[in-house]
């Protein structure tokens, strides 16, 4: 699966970090917590350049079994500034 997110609100020369997981909707926040709750997960750090960053990421879906997922990207910074945005997809043979 290719996947593209745009990145934007910081300044030139900040540190950020995306965290992209596939995730299984719905259960119980403690099985959630035992499980993991993550069937793919993917992290990366940079520092951006300004303006609007456009992110791709290429993840293999051949690890996670056919179903609904939700796509969860992440954006932190060292300032623990976070958005969080879900898509969800279906996964099928």
């Amino acid at each position: 699966m290719q996947l593209s997110f745009e990145v934007s609100g910081l300044l030139a020369g900040s540190a950020y970090r995306t965290e992209v997981r596939i995730v299984r909707p719905g259960g119980s926040a403690l099985s959630r917590l035992f499980r993991g709750g993550s069937a793919l997960r993917v992290a990366a750090n940079g520092v951006h350049p300004g303006g609007l960053l456009v992110v791709h990421r290429g993840l293999a879906l051949d690890q996670v079994g056919p179903g609904t997922y939700l796509v969860e990207v992440t954006v932190s910074t060292p300032a623990g500034e976070k958005v969080t945005r879900q898509q969800e997809i279906t996964v099928v043979k």
